[in-house]
């Protein structure tokens, strides 16, 4: 290669990391450095602060455009609440307003993502840049049978119910507490399946509770064998015992 060459290295690539400088043109930038683009507009339910979410996504760096994680490859869709603090705030801000059906394109700059951090694959102070597509948003339908009493349950409140569980396709019934101590657990640590931290919070001691859980905030593709079988949607009967 001729010194003349290696002159345009570094131009290919800054094209192979950004794009033509059109595309990025089209992208709409926030007051906080992020950018995102709509590539596919979606037509389903619109995503809010504070949903649950399944995507598919593609992450690389956007200085060289190297990947360091796709769900697509791994072949399973992630599924996570948004909005609440539990994601880089680049996903917090750039994934809701996306509708179902929809792909975006965001463009995080390193103080929105992992800042001075290094991870696996994406060292410190990295710029980077996510596709992202919205398969999915799912909520727990709660139902007060008995209203309780006293302070409502909160995250990192530690409590103690009585449950049953039910398949919701033919109610069969596949696990209980009745007759048995009470299960405790602490709300926000992840002890328990994503529909439950939702649909304890807010119950008062005394108070039951009917949960309706969409496979994906239960035990999703996997299931839990040998009783729940995969992609089974789950209903709760659950008593508040003690909360503290």
């Amino acid at each position: 290669m001729t010194r003349r060459n290696l002159m345009f290295l570094p131009l290919l690539v800054l094209l192979a990391a950004f794009g033509c400088a059109g595309e990025e043109d089209k992208f709409t930038k926030t007051a906080s450095g992020l950018k995102y683009l709509d590539l596919t507009e979606g037509t389903g339910d619109e995503v809010m602060s504070g949903d649950w979410v399944k995507v598919h996504y593609t992450g690389t760096l956007r200085r060289d455009g190297t990947e360091f994680d796709s769900s697509i490859k791994r072949g399973e869709p992630a599924v996570f609440k948004v909005g609440v603090g539990k994601l880089i705030k680049g996903w917090d801000e750039g994934i809701p307003g996306m509708k179902v059906g929809g792909k975006r394109k965001l463009i995080v700059p390193a103080a929105l993502a992992y800042g001075q951090h290094a991870r696996p694959k994406i060292p410190a102070n990295s710029e980077l840049v996510f596709e992202v597509e919205v398969l999915g948003t799912y909520k727990v339908k709660i139902t007060d049978l008995v209203e309780g009493k006293g302070p409502p349950v909160g995250n990192n409140d530690t409590v103690s119910v009585h449950y049953t569980g039910r398949l919701a396709s033919n109610k069969v019934q596949f696990d209980s507490s009745r007759g048995k101590r009470p299960l405790e657990v602490t709300i926000g640590r992840g002890e328990v399946i994503p529909g439950w931290e939702d649909g304890l919070v807010g119950m008062r001691v005394g108070g039951k509770r009917k949960l309706e859980i969409p496979a994906e905030l239960g035990y999703g593709a996997k299931g839990s064998p040998p009783d729940i079988p995969p992609d089974a949607d789950l209903e709760f009967e659950v008593e508040l015992v003690s909360s503290r």
